[in-house]
């Protein structure tokens, strides 16, 4: 079982455990899904205030042709 990948293209090929590169890419995956879901909560605000916008446009205009 491989426990370790030796990173030969840099200067000092030093091993480097695979838990440690799981770890990393593991806190990489998180963090961007927490972008994700930032970039997502932002795009339901705007939608929802686009809509609330629409729906007051509406409503004013309803009002002036009565």
């Amino acid at each position: 079982m491989q426990l370790a990948i030796s990173r030969s293209y840099e200067n000092d090929a030093v091993p480097v455990l695979i838990t440690d590169i799981a770890e990393e890419f593991s806190y990489a995956c998180k963090w961007e899904l927490e972008i994700i879901r930032t970039i997502s909560d932002m795009a339901l605000e705007l939608g929802r205030m686009r809509l609330s916008i629409n729906e007051e446009e509406t409503d004013g205009t309803t009002l002036q042709s009565d």
